[in-house]
């Protein structure tokens, strides 16, 4: 492997339910692709990083050690987020589909996610905030457009792709590919470092943006956009 850039790590901080998975999976790829490192994964307490290669991590939370490489220079982020009302109901299914599978995980009412999850979300997400990297807006590259994030992203990194390389490397994980790997899933709820999806990561809506109108209360709706109106309306959802 050739790799003189400078950092270790690449995290992908995206907030929870916003294609984070999908980004990770692009950034993996074209760093294994071009040689310059492998994808991780999740980072636990036991893991050994190689300094000589790039490391592709997904972390939707904010991990001290990360936040210290950001400082650094040792690390790098992207992100990406997405309306914080299809994100509750996308983080409803999530979670349910694990207790599905996982019966001893909790089961979640849509209100409790609001109350727990999306407050735990968007407080994570807020807090990548403090550091200066690439961020993306969920409902600008749904559904065809991840290519052109991933040669944002490859800029950023300061890793030289063409046009066609990016636009493969995203047709190989398309909504649909990525549904078909999640049925393959038999034993294990997660597919380890490779994809990093779940049995049922993506929902039957199929990521499409504005479910929410159909799927919470009026109550709910206005709890979310009354809880993070400002945010909402700094990013163009109000």
């Amino acid at each position: 492997m050739d790799h003189k850039k400078g950092f270790m790590i690449v995290v992908c901080a995206g907030m929870s339910r916003s294609a984070s998975t999908l980004q990770y999976q692009l950034v993996k790829t074209v760093i294994e692709e071009k040689g310059l490192g492998v994808g991780f994964g999740f980072h636990y307490p036991w893991s050994e990083y190689d300094n000589n290669v790039i490391n592709v991590l997904k972390s939707e939370s904010p991990k001290d050690w990360v936040m210290e490489g950001l400082s650094n220079g040792s690390a790098k982020a992207v992100s990406i987020y997405r309306d914080p009302r299809d994100v509750a109901v996308s983080l409803h299914h999530f979670f349910n589909s694990v207790h599905k599978h996982l019966p001893d995980r909790k089961k979640y009412t849509q209100d409790e996610i609001i109350t727990e999850e999306l407050s735990r979300t968007m407080g994570w997400y807020q807090a990548w905030t403090a550091y200066e990297f690439p961020v993306f807006k969920y409902e600008s590259y749904y559904p065809a457009q991840w290519h052109v994030m991933l040669q944002h992203i490859c800029k950023y990194l300061e890793v030289e792709v063409t046009t066609t390389e990016c636009y493969d490397i995203a047709q190989q994980f398309t909504i649909e590919k990525n549904v078909l790997r999640q049925t393959e899933l038999l034993d294990d709820f997660i597919d380890g470092n490779y994809s990093m999806l779940t049995k049922e990561h993506i929902s039957p809506n199929l990521g499409e943006p504005g479910v929410w109108k159909n799927a919470l209360t009026f109550e709910q709706v206005l709890l979310i956009e009354e809880t993070y109106g400002d945010w909402m309306v700094e990013h163009g959802y109000l």
